[in-house]
């Protein structure tokens, strides 16, 4: 971060695992300053699971509010608060001629999508090095490291077009058929599995 000083009042930017952002702190006693800020950032990257290939979006969205303890009275500090957590992942399935979906195969037109999403309201604990702001300073640098606990990613998925399961004839519109609404419930309960370790 790089704050400018305005009546005891740091303003920054910064960037890290969160995206990048600004942030806002301030005093609220000798030891003890709170912080203001939010992130954003947009990343793709593509994925495969159970056959199916994925484009998938990363969107970085948070709002921090932590309070900022310096012990020592220096840029040593220990940071806790809480973020307002809007990350998500956006799921869409790529054209494929088959797609493997629950226990069965079906081929046709399938438009498969979906949204991983976690606790809108995260932990967090960190550690890190920043003057506090006061009208003596100018520009400085800050470094934090830190964890913030965004639980258990939660899994959706939904689909809708034409498409004919293995062995059939019939085209089935895929969003009404209870069969194939069974077999993406349990595609979305193996993609849960599948990323459950991530928190």
């Amino acid at each position: 971060m790089i704050p400018m000083q305005a009546h005891a009042v740091g303003i920054g930017a910064r960037a890290g695992t969160l995206g990048i952002g600004m942030e806002i702190s301030q005093p609220l006693a000798k030891k003890v300053s709170a912080r203001f800020g939010l992130n954003n950032f947009n990343y793709t990257f593509a994925g495969t699971e159970s056959d199916i290939d994925y484009d998938l979006e990363l969107k970085l969205s948070t709002v921090a509010a932590l309070v900022d303890w310096h012990p020592m009275g220096g840029g040593f500090r220990l940071s806790t608060g809480v973020y307002i957590n809007g990350t998500q992942v956006d799921i869409r399935a790529t054209n494929q001629d088959s797609y493997n979906i629950g226990n069965d195969t079906y081929n046709g037109t399938i438009n498969l999508k979906g949204e991983l999403s976690f606790i809108p309201i995260a932990p967090y604990f960190g550690l890190g090095w920043g003057v506090r702001p006061s009208k003596k300073n100018g520009w400085n640098m800050t470094a934090e490291i830190g964890l913030l606990y965004q639980g258990t990613p939660n899994v959706r998925l939904s689909a809708n077009g034409l498409a004919t399961r293995a062995g059939d004839s019939v085209a089935l519109q895929v969003s009404q058929d209870p069969v194939f609404l069974e077999n993406l419930a349990a595609e979305e309960a193996n993609l849960k599995k599948e990323i459950d370790s991530y928190n």
